[in-house]
């Protein structure tokens, strides 16, 4: 075999399978909006896909940047020793607090997990954050719960999730040693 072909493998192997989800959706929404709306369709939709990237890529690529500088910030045994696998209940407290704080959007958060997860955090503390951010997110109580919810609502919201981001970092342990098929690994 040439090693064209082995390259040309090698690189489509490299695809995840969720990029490979994306370009179904995206074939699929193309086709539906053709058949439903006529090839104008296309037109539109590039009007508005372009909009929403200009929007998008700078969050992304900051994202990005923001999780790579992370890691090579933070010393590796930092990380590890706080957030690491054998960190237990303590690792789990600390990431539910430093996601539940952490502002911004996926296009921070996500990239961040990354960044951790290279730099040695366990998957219990890494559910625990991104649960953390998810769940409780102090940024999204201020801005939004408190003046359209209220004081006592977005109390009661706050009170009833944090025992969540604790309670997925345990089930997401047990299931990682439970199944270690599933066991993601986060590459440099």
């Amino acid at each position: 075999m040439s090693r064209e072909v082995k390259s040309s493998r090698t690189r489509w192997a490299e695809i995840d399978s969720g990029l490979w989800i994306l370009i179904a959706l995206a074939a699929g929404s193309a086709t539906a909006a053709v058949v439903l709306r006529g090839t104008g369709a296309i037109a539109e939709g590039a009007f508005i896909i372009l909009h929403d990237l200009k929007i998008i890529v700078p969050q992304v690529v900051l994202g990005v940047v923001v999780g790579a500088l992370f890691s090579i910030v933070v010393p590796r045994h930092i990380v590890s020793r706080y957030l690491g696998e054998q960190s237990g209940l303590r690792g789990l407290v600390i990431a539910e607090a430093f996601g539940a704080l952490m502002p911004g959007g996926p296009f921070t958060s996500f990239p961040l997990v990354v960044a951790l997860g290279r730099s040695g955090a366990g998957l219990g503390p890494l559910m625990s954050f991104l649960v953390g951010w998810e769940a409780i997110g102090i940024h999204r109580m201020l801005v939004w719960e408190l003046p359209f919810l209220g004081a006592d609502f977005a109390l009661l919201r706050f009170l009833s999730s944090l025992p969540l981001p604790i309670l997925a970092g345990l089930l997401a342990i047990w299931i990682a040693r439970r199944f270690p098929k599933i066991r993601p690994e986060f590459k440099p």
